[in-house]
């Protein structure tokens, strides 16, 4: 009875190992003795690295503040949920198990704006107003449940903004301000080496100044709120 009982699961055996064969790649590989190596959720690996690339739809948020020459504050203007489109690249490596860290380089996007004064006695003056917003930060993701993460991200925005006026030379200035982002997501795998991935975020960071006819602009903090998504290929 012992016997057919080891028959049959030597069998059972023969016929899965020729399954996992058949499927290739993706289900697994042979070593050097011609057996079978499953592996699963192979992206996961701890010592695996990655890059991948990301389309990015972000919506600003902040106040101008708007001083003269001594300081002294002439008005604000509210911007809320102004919509960028941007791009952004990634590399890095999993560290441990569940973990995953990551140096990304973002192109956030092109904020224009422009303003016409129309009066009876003088030429009409035309105001430009331009916002382009780049980062680079160091960022950290836990996986917990089937693909969903959360991750914080650290680093600097870069942010260039130039004023245009019709009498005036056109001002430009380009800052750089300390970022923090909190992030949650959600990937998906597509195949043996490349997964898709969707991502919200939310950044905070200081905007620039700058000085156009003895007013200086002030953008103060800035929410940058967004929502990407796309690939990551797995070395």
């Amino acid at each position: 009875m012992f016997k057919k009982i080891l028959v049959f699961l030597v069998a059972v055996l023969c016929v899965e190992s020729n399954a996992l064969a058949a499927a290739g790649g993706k289900a697994g590989s042979k070593d050097m003795y011609g057996e079978i190596n499953v592996r699963h959720n192979t992206n996961n690996a701890v010592g695996n690295k990655y890059a991948g690339i990301r389309g990015e739809l972000s919506f600003l948020n902040w106040t101008n503040t708007y001083k003269d020459k001594d300081g002294i504050k002439l008005g604000t203007d509210d911007f809320s949920f102004k919509p960028l489109i941007g791009l952004s690249v990634f590399g890095g490596f999993r560290p441990i198990d569940k973990w995953r860290a990551d140096v990304e380089l973002g192109y956030i996007g092109t904020y224009h704006e422009s303003e016409t004064e129309n009066y009876t006695l003088y030429p009409t003056e035309k105001t430009f107003f331009d916002m382009v917003v780049y980062n680079l930060s160091v960022n950290g993701y836990y996986e917990f449940y089937k693909g969903f993460y959360a991750g914080v991200g650290t680093g600097v925005a870069i942010v260039k903004t130039s004023i245009d006026h019709s009498y005036y030379q056109k001002q430009t200035s380009t800052d750089v301000s300390p970022m923090g982002a909190l992030m949650v997501g959600w990937s998906a795998r597509v195949d043996d080496k490349v997964d898709f991935d969707v991502r919200y975020r939310m950044a905070l960071f200081h905007g620039g100044e700058v000085e156009i006819a003895n007013v200086k602009t002030e953008e103060g903090l800035i929410t940058d709120i967004s929502l990407s998504a796309g690939i990551r290929y797995n070395f």
